[in-house]
């Protein structure tokens, strides 16, 4: 059995609330993978959580979790402007995503949540967020799925992210939306962020920044000999030219 390092916090949600709100957060056991690794972080443990596509709050739920007391987090979704959602990812409802933050995430006063529409978000909007929250230790980007959602909605949460935290793409290699798995690799040609393929699961992949990349991958290597992911079938596998731990969950 797998002796994934999460936090009270998460593994209680996980636990006992997390398949009561709707969404796609994919597997428990996959959530609980990534509050292991946001336990080997570096240099992050003072920034709150950023996600763009928040549906009912299920994953940004989550990931707040796994921020220190006190620390803010922010919601970014189109919710009631669904004219916008171009390709179907997702309906998103406000209230009913406020109600669930309410009900199941810690301090759920320090998660905002702005109706927005990340194509249109401007470089000023992204400024002013970086202003007002400062960095963030982990990013998802579960907006729409199209290319250029996934280039511009993961270049927004790699501006905004301290450089040891990790940036989560939803629905990788899904067949339903390949539109993601193409962005993915044109914002990987581009070069133009310096964030790399760290972790892949059936549902997400994490990206880290290349400057811990090293770090973060002999970390996980070591607690897989360590038997961290005992149940969990696991490979390293090449993404983008990056050695990246694939997980079967």
């Amino acid at each position: 059995m797998a002796k994934l390092n999460a936090n009270d916090v998460l593994s209680t949600y996980v636990s006992e609330n997390l398949n009561k709100v709707e969404g796609w957060a994919g597997s428990g056991e996959s959530v609980l993978l990534l509050g292991h690794m946001a336990a080997m972080q570096e240099d992050c443990d003072a920034y709150g959580a950023f996600e763009i596509g928040v549906h009912h709050g299920r994953y940004l739920i989550a990931l707040h979790a796994l921020c220190a007391p006190g620390t803010r987090s922010l919601g970014l979704d189109i919710f009631g402007d669904q004219a916008k959602n171009v390709d179907g990812s997702g309906s998103g409802d406000e209230a009913i995503a406020r109600s669930n933050l309410d009900q199941f995430a810690r301090e759920p006063e320090l998660i905002e949540l702005r109706q927005a529409d990340s194509l249109a978000v401007t470089d000023s909007d992204v400024a002013g967020i970086a202003s007002g929250y400062g960095a963030f230790r982990l990013a998802s980007v579960d907006g729409g799925h199209t290319p250029i959602h996934v280039v511009r909605d993961t270049t927004i949460a790699a501006t905004l992210l301290a450089p040891g935290g990790f940036i989560s793409i939803d629905d990788f290699f899904h067949t339903n939306f390949p539109g993601v798995t193409e962005g993915f690799y044109r914002l990987m040609e581009t070069q133009s962020i310096p964030f790399v393929p760290l972790v892949v699961t059936r549902k997400k992949l994490i990206l880290c920044h290349l400057s811990y990349k090293d770090l973060y991958q002999k970390r996980l290597n070591a607690d897989r000999q360590a038997g961290a992911f005992e149940g969990i079938p696991c490979k390293n596998v090449m993404i983008s030219g990056y050695e990246t731990l694939s997980f079967y969950t």
